[in-house]
Parts: C-alpha cells; sequence; structure tokens
C-alpha cells in the first residue's frame, strides 16, 4: 500500500512538471527532469533496484477531423407562420375570449361580434326561399295543366306562354334567394373568429365592444408548430454554403444555450440596402424557446476551414514532436497492453503556435504522448495518467478521455 501511495504520488508531480514544461518549456524543463529523476530513485527505493521504471506519461488519443471554421451572424426569432386575422363583417364586439401569449387550437373561438342582424337577416331569406319554392311548385303545376289543355285545343297558345314565363321566373327567383341565403348564413358564420390552426394569440388589436369594421385586424396570431430564426447572409457566406457543416443558434434570453438549425428558405435577390440575402432558419428541439417574436440571438454558421479541407489532417501539440535519431520529426506511440511506446515517424505540413499539422504517420484511434517525451525512450514502459491538460482528470490506466481532435471550432 505504501508502493502504492509513493508511485501515485511520483506521478502526480511529474505530470505537473509535464504540464508546466508544455506552458513553458525553457523555463520549466530543468523543474521536470528534476521531477523525473525524484520520481524514478522513489520507484527504484520502494521496488527494488533491479525494477523495470514505469514512466508516468500524458497519453492522448488521435482523432483526425475536418476542421471548423465559425461565423456569427445577428438575427430575430419569428414564429413559423404569423397571421392577421380580421372579421369580414363589421358589427360591436361581444365576446372576446382570449388574451395575449395564450394558446388556442385550431377550430377554436377567438372572438365574436353581435350576430342579430345577420341572424335577422337570415331568417328573413330563409322564409322568403320558402315562399318562392312554393310559388315554383305552383307554377309547374300550372305550366303543365296548360300545356294539357293547348294539347285538347281547350285553351290558347297565349296561356300556355303565360304559364312557361311565371315557371321560369319563379325558379330563377328560387335560386336568386337560394344564393342570398348562402351569403347571409356565410355573413353569419363569419362574426365569429375562428383559430385557422393550432398557435398563441401573439397581439390583441381590439378591445370587449369595440365597433369594428370589416376586415379590420383584429388579432396577431403565431403559429406554434415551429420556430424560424431570420438572418441577413453575405454574399461572401452564400458562395461558401456548399461548405456548411452546421448552423447553431443562440437567443439573447438564453446565453450559453444553443439550437441546432437548418436553413428553411432563402431570398433569391439581394436587397438593395444591404447586399444581403434574407435567410430563415428552422430550428429544432425548441420546446422551451420563449414564443417572443423578435427576440434577438446570433446564429453561429461552421463552415470547413478553406485552409483544411484534405481530410485526414490532425492537430497535435508541438510538445509532441521531438527530432529522430537520423532526423526528421518523431512521436511516440503508445502500444500494447502493459502500454509502451514506440518513435513514429511523422510528416509535418506547418507549425501553428503550440500546435503542429501532422499529415502522414498517424491514424484515427492511435495513442501518442503529448507531453514529457524527452524523458522516454523505445519501448519505455508507460502509465497512461488520463486526458492530457487536465492534471486533475483520470485515473491511472485510464485514458478514454484523453483525446484530441485535429482542429476545434473558434469563433472569431
Amino acid at each position: 500500500m505504501v508502493a502504492g501511495l509513493v508511485v501515485l504520488l511520483g506521478s502526480a508531480v511529474v505530470y505537473g512538471a509535464y504540464a508546466l514544461a508544455a506552458k513553458d518549456p525553457d523555463r520549466e524543463t530543468d523543474a521536470a527532469r528534476t521531477a523525473v529523476k525524484t520520481e524514478d530513485a522513489a520507484q527504484l527505493d520502494t521496488l527494488g533496484p533491479h525494477a523495470e521504471i514505469v514512466r508516468p506519461a500524458a497519453v492522448i488519443e488521435v482523432t483526425a477531423q475536418r476542421p471548423i471554421q465559425v461565423r456569427a451572424l445577428p438575427g430575430t426569432l419569428h414564429p413559423a407562420r404569423a397571421s392577421r386575422l380580421a372579421f369580414r363583417v363589421g358589427g360591436p364586439l361581444i365576446d372576446l375570449p382570449v388574451e395575449e401569449g395564450d394558446l388556442a387550437v385550431a377550430g377554436s373561438l377567438l372572438a365574436e361580434i353581435d350576430p342579430r342582424d345577420f341572424a335577422l337577416a337570415v331568417a328573413e331569406l330563409e322564409a322568403r326561399l320558402k315562399a318562392a319554392q312554393a310559388a315554383r311548385r305552383l307554377a309547374v303545376l300550372q305550366h303543365r295543366r296548360q300545356a294539357q289543355l293547348v294539347e285538347r285545343g281547350h285553351t290558347s297558345r297565349a296561356n300556355l306562354d303565360e304559364a312557361i314565363a311565371e315557371r321560369d321566373r319563379t325558379a330563377a327567383e328560387t335560386a336568386s334567394l337560394t344564393q342570398q341565403l348562402a351569403t347571409a348564413q356565410a355573413a353569419l358564420d363569419d362574426t365569429r373568429l375562428i383559430a385557422p390552426f393550432d398557435g398563441r394569440v401573439a397581439r390583441l388589436h381590439v378591445e370587449q365592444h369595440d365597433y369594428l369594421s370589416a376586415r379590420q385586424t383584429a388579432i396577431t396570431f403565431h403559429d406554434v408548430s415551429g420556430v424560424d430564426f431570420v438572418v441577413d447572409l453575405p454574399e461572401r457566406m452564400v458562395a461558401r454554403l456548399r461548405h456548411l457543416q452546421g448552423i447553431e443558434v443562440e437567443l439573447s434570453d438564453t446565453p450559453g444555450e444553443s439550437y441546432r438549425a437548418t436553413i428553411r428558405e432563402m431570398a433569391s435577390e439581394q436587397a438593395a440596402e444591404t447586399g444581403t440575402y434574407r435567410t430563415t432558419l428552422r430550428l429544432s428541439g425548441v420546446e422551451s424557446v420563449p414564443p417572443l417574436a423578435g427576440l434577438s440571438g446570433t446564429a453561429h454558421l461552421m463552415f470547413l476551414d478553406a485552409a483544411f479541407r484534405r481530410s485526414g489532417e490532425i492537430a497535435l501539440p508541438s510538445s509532441a514532436i521531438f527530432p529522430g535519431a537520423e532526423g526528421g520529426d518523431r512521436v511516440w506511440v503508445v502500444e500494447g497492453s502493459p502500454a509502451r511506446v514506440a518513435a513514429r515517424p511523422v510528416s509535418v505540413a506547418a507549425v501553428e503556435g503550440d500546435q503542429v499539422r501532422i499529415v502522414a504517420g498517424l491514424a484515427n484511434g492511435e495513442r501518442i504522448v503529448a507531453y514529457g517525451v524527452d524523458f522516454l525512450r523505445e519501448g519505455q514502459a508507460v502509465r497512461p495518467l488520463g486526458t492530457a491538460g487536465d492534471p486533475d482528470g483520470g485515473s491511472q490506466g485510464d485514458v478514454e478521455g484523453g483525446h484530441i481532435a485535429a482542429r476545434g471550432a473558434a469563433r472569431p
């Protein structure tokens, strides 16, 4: 047990020295070497002079990914549909059962104007239509009688002509009244404002007992089946849409929380004032999005970086590279169980700050030593310390968290 504690303590000291060396190699190299010697001495004192020294190592897992460049665009939240509802007839508003912000299902009542005048008109036309239908039936009977009498020679042709005219007149009157009744019934139905789809009352433009004119906007009604985010896309981004990898939208009232989005529609004509293309994004997973049309936010469009469009490039910390005995660049690859290191030649495409771009020599899923490469030798037994760059993360032998991507998404 004591031996285990000594080894664990020594590993922590060495790992801290590796991390410091990675941050400032020139200043911390001596401290790192001292820590390594101390840890080696501790192992020999504990395990015996002939024991194999197992070096603690900051191990990371290589993952070749396509690097992403993020561009941010301001925009505003919009409902999937926004309708300005109005009565097709005028009259005093007698019922307004909804308030702003209320949800309503399709077919439910939103508002109603006084239907009395329209109901009276319907009743009058129904009575007139019944009278006209009765007159129509009588005219048809009279025509039949006159036709029979003319055939027998008991009446003149003029009487038959009058019967035909009366039959046709009553038919036309019946048809006219039928149409008038349908119009009056539609006007009566229009005294009730009905929700056209499942949605939310965004705004009330009227108050109860107001006298409304026909086609006067009464309610702004929003569709709740979807939420859109509208941005103005610059011309230079339109040309890069073929490299678009994804879109995330962050709203101003929920900073740090983002929603995935897709392009729903895009204008085909530039706005004369801005030279941009109005683009509508459809958000997904928006159950918690507040129903606030016009809410501001930012759309983050993730493009494949033009400088890294070749697949398979890998970015590593520059501290993982060391020169080979015969020249060229090398990395320590961790293999086997128990873990040992082996030098692997790699092809470096470019050095960018504290990272290098590798174009050959490594494959997805391989593990390498990120820091402290100068303290290892070919075939050295190592004990992975976990996630590189996180001294507190991972336990001995736990390397599942130690991943490195080819290049992370960086917002400008």
